[in-house]
């Protein structure tokens, strides 16, 4: 008896598997047919399903086909639902932590920005009218260079052409025509001269005009770099007095000598002032370039909190404040070296490499700002092409000046040079 119990109680768990496996095979082709199913138009998905389930299955029963069908399509219309609010969810999220993100980017973007204030902070308000002032005394200075140095030219030819003629006349020395290149040899020289020392003491009240128009150079900075100029200024004057009273070749060598004596003391001062006096202009780019960038943190958190999409200038906005880290280091680096060219008084000090190691940080600084106004510029293009915005005015007010901070010291430099060589000549020309 127990024997047959044993046989029947087989045999109906046997028949109860047979509707498990056959429902299991059903749903195996309805997830065959489930992309066929889906690509049919709502209203016909039922049907569609149905008469798909026959044909892979002949001997189902058409209730059980359609109840099948009816039952997968609302799992899947389910399923679909809950991927839609999971993806919103997800999307939600990840716009809660990007403008988190773009938050604590424009927090540390502020707190840079005020350390860079206070670090090229104006330390002073110019007043206008003293703005002014040492702009037209700076213009004037320039103009008055550019003309001593044509006359320096001039008077060169005049010196070249008054030795030619005394050389001419060495048969006859007591001549009038060689008394007359003689006094031509001395006068030439003498305008020769007075032009180049004219030449330095205009390089000179340049350099004074621009400090004196500092806005970040301290007061103490300014007197003790006008009063050295102003010292200058004067010897060369009086320099001037002693060439119109020359007149043999020993009070010629004399001047040169002291002129050569100002200028080896002055060349790498008046260098280390010009690119000091860079200063001003390159720390203000500065803090404009970072006041950007925080404006920008300060547009992608509100637009993340309008739902807008920020996600494809993420990289970019990376690379900008890259750009604006490295401009300002290669700034500091220059401004540091002009310091220490201000300071030095060892004689054997390289200046020319150090000026060449100044003007090329300079100028990685000024590279790397250009790059960061592209890269700016295609971030508002991005913005505006995937966000269908047109107002990012306050993201795109950008500066112009990072062209002028390099041709200031390179001018400096040149001018610098045009003094050096005119006294380097009128010293072979008196010996």
């Amino acid at each position: 008896m127990k024997k047959i119990t044993s046989m029947l109680v087989l045999a109906v768990f046997l028949i109860s598997l047979v509707p498990t496996a056959l429902a299991d095979s059903d749903e195996s082709v309805l997830d065959e047919l489930e992309d066929t199913v889906l690509s049919a138009p709502e209203p016909q998905r039922v049907n569609v399903c149905v008469d798909k389930l026959k044909e892979l299955r002949p001997n189902i029963r058409p209730a059980v086909a359609r109840n099948l069908c009816e039952k997968r399509l609302k799992l899947l219309k389910k399923a679909k639902a809950i991927s839609a609010r999971a993806n919103k969810l997800s999307h939600k999220a990840e716009r809660i932590a990007n403008k988190a993100r773009f938050k604590k980017l424009r927090e540390e973007n502020v707190r840079e920005l005020k350390e860079l204030k206070n670090k090229y902070k104006v330390r002073k308000k110019i007043a206008k009218e003293k703005f002014k002032l040492a702009k037209e005394n700076y213009k004037k200075a320039k103009e008055k260079y550019k003309l001593a140095k044509s006359k320096v030219l001039k008077a060169k030819e005049r010196f070249k052409k008054a030795k030619e003629l005394y050389k001419a006349c060495q048969g006859t020395p007591a001549s009038e025509e060689c008394e007359k290149a003689k006094n031509e040899i001395r006068d030439s020289l003498k305008e020769r001269l007075t032009n180049h020392v004219d030449m330095l003491i205009e390089h000179f009240e340049k350099i004074k005009s621009r400090i004196e128009s500092s806005e970040i150079l301290t007061d103490e900075e300014v007197d003790k770099a006008t009063e050295w100029l102003d010292k200058k200024i004067e010897e060369l004057n009086a320099i001037k007095e002693d060439i119109s009273s020359a007149e043999t070749k020993s009070d010629f060598v004399d001047i040169v000598k002291k002129l050569n004596a100002i200028w080896k003391e002055s060349k790498v001062k008046s260098k280390a002032y010009a690119g000091l006096v860079v200063s001003d202009r390159f720390a203000g780019i500065l803090v404009q370039a970072k006041q950007l960038e925080v404006n920008l943190n300060k547009v992608l958190e509100r637009m993340e909190a309008n739902g807008k999409d920020t996600s494809l200038v993420e990289d970019k906005v990376n690379e900008l404040k890259e750009k604006i880290e490295s401009a300002k280091a290669e700034f500091d680096s220059a401004k540091s070296i002009y310091k220490e060219m201000r300071d030095n008084t060892d004689d054997s000090y390289d200046y020319k490499a150090k000026e060449k190691e100044a003007r090329g940080h300079i100028r990685k600084a000024k590279e790397s700002l250009v790059e960061a106004r592209k890269i700016l510029r295609d971030i508002v293009k991005t913005l505006r092409n995937s966000n269908n915005l047109s107002d990012l005015s306050e993201i795109t007010e950008e500066s112009e000046e990072t062209t002028d901070t390099e041709d200031t010291t390179d001018t400096a430099s040149e001018e610098t040079t045009d003094t050096e060589d005119t006294t380097d000549t009128a010293s072979e020309e008196t010996t």
